[in-house]
């Protein structure tokens, strides 16, 4: 299991970010983060959740 309060540097977090979309991943982990919002599993604020749908539209029209 990953510890969640890893440290990771700028270059670490791009060099992650990059394989997520490069594996086309990014779709999959926001849908699925946004069902676990939505069935109450997680809680964040309204701001933040409308930031997160409006990646997933961006994700979703992009991979069309």
């Amino acid at each position: 299991m990953i510890k969640r309060d890893i440290k990771l540097t700028q270059e670490d977090r791009f060099l992650l970010a990059h394989a997520i979309l490069e594996q086309n991943y990014a779709i999959e982990i926001i849908s699925s983060y946004l069902s676990d919002v939505e069935q109450g599993y997680k809680t964040i604020d309204e701001d933040l959740y409308k930031k997160y749908v409006a990646l997933y539209d961006k994700l979703k029209a992009e991979a069309v």
